[in-house]
């Protein structure tokens, strides 16, 4: 189901606002990771599940930012990094489980 036109001003406004404010979707996902250094730090996967949704959002914003609605729909790129998102803290979740700690994520701000 397409947003409707009130659901994509909305989330044109919030990608203006993550593009002027530096907020990434992995930012949201993993904010620790961008100030632990290149040590990295443990982040239960817990937390992120919970920050996924979010994270999602903050997706759908940025490509709707970048590419448009129809460049970002149609060329699946939402879908696509959405997909990613998910997958990586389905990972955490189970290697988490596997080893009984937390991941230790490290990002390059």
């Amino acid at each position: 189901m397409l947003p409707t036109p009130k659901q994509l001003r909305v989330e044109k406004a919030i990608a203006a606002f993550i593009a002027a404010n530096g907020y990434a979707p992995s930012g949201v996902l993993v904010p620790e990771a961008f100030l632990a250094g290149r040590d990295g730090v443990q982040i239960p996967a817990a937390a992120m599940r919970e920050r996924l949704p979010e994270a999602l959002a903050a997706v759908r914003a940025r490509a709707l930012y970048r590419w448009g609605e129809q460049g970002a729909i149609a060329g699946g790129n939402i879908a696509e990094v959405s997909k990613n998102f998910c997958d990586f803290v389905t990972l955490c979740e189970r290697k988490e489980k596997d080893h009984g700690v937390p991941c230790t994520i490290t990002a390059n701000a």
